[in-house]
């Protein structure tokens, strides 16, 4: 072997052995807020231990979302905010956009609240429910200023049980439009008029996830995470950035956030303590919840 040839053969070892190093250094997991691993294929549900160890967990449908989201059992659990005075950050009249990742697991009634500051007996608020009307719908209302009547909208597309759905809402009373997200496709729009304001909810009363106008029977089965509320009417730019892709974001970085009311990540920062979780508004303090009947 001349020396030219023993140079390339010692030049390609030493590329070789980097390579292996590099390659046992690799990331093999990443949370699903995290941004990507160029040139890896990600899992999203975190790492578990073994003998000591932090093993990865395989890549898989949708493995992300159950290990970072709320369940609620469909019996009488739901998440609230305080009475006083968090309800008043809440209170948007002019334009509103509500957001969440959902996956359902039972249909239990009519109505059954994900995210909810509605009035339902005299028409104030909006919220997000999903029914067990024709099969199972999404539906979005606002309760109209004036009108003394709500205005709904039902996604024209049945819900999936077992499989996650983004569903988001928006409202502008300039147009006085409704509109439905489904996986940032939006469904027919609902008018409630224009100029059409929200009417406000009735003082006191909380802010609900997971359950709506705090009564029986209308509580949610499954899983629920990344909920959050916006002071303005999103555009379809905005929608699809918040639905990036089909995966959670960090919501600090939605071209929106200065519009940002509210931000429950629903697993992450959420603490138990004396039998209720409480989970931080990331966008405001006023705006932290607590489990009832988890």
């Amino acid at each position: 072997m001349n020396r030219e040839e023993l140079m390339k053969k010692l030049v390609q070892e030493s590329i070789d052995a980097r390579g292996k190093v590099l390659e046992a250094r690799k990331q093999k997991f990443q949370r699903f807020d995290s941004p990507p691993i160029l040139g890896v294929e990600a899992s999203y549900g975190g790492a578990v231990s073994s003998g000591g160890g932090i093993a990865p967990i395989e890549p898989g449908p949708q493995p992300w979302e159950d290990t970072y989201s709320m369940f609620f059992d469909g019996d009488d659990a739901s998440m609230h905010t305080t009475s006083d005075p968090a309800p008043i950050i809440f209170d948007l009249t002019d334009s509103v956009t509500v957001s969440a990742w959902v996956k359902p697991t039972v249909l239990v009634g009519n109505n059954d609240g994900i995210v909810d500051y509605l009035t339902s007996s005299d028409a104030r608020g909006y919220g997000i429910v999903h029914s067990s009307l024709a099969g199972g719908k999404w539906r979005a209302w606002i309760g109209t200023e004036g009108g003394g009547g709500d205005v709904k909208i039902n996604a024209s597309v049945n819900l999936i049980l077992n499989t996650w759905q983004h569903v988001l809402i928006t409202y502008d009373s300039v147009t006085g439009d409704l509109v439905l997200y489904l996986n940032a496709t939006p469904q027919p729009a609902v008018s409630a008029g224009a100029g059409q304001t929200i009417r406000p909810h009735n003082a006191g009363e909380p802010l609900l996830i997971g359950a709506a106008t705090d009564t029986p029977n209308k509580e949610f089965n499954g899983y629920i995470n990344e909920a959050s509320i916006f002071s303005n009417a999103f555009t379809q730019a905005e929608v699809d950035e918040i639905y990036n892709g089909g995966k959670p974001g960090d919501l600090n970085y939605h071209s929106a956030v200065s519009n940002g009311v509210a931000w429950w990540r629903m697993g992450e920062d959420a603490t138990f303590g004396g039998g209720t979780w409480t989970i931080p508004n990331q966008y405001n303090s006023q705006g932290t919840i607590t489990s009832v009947g988890m």
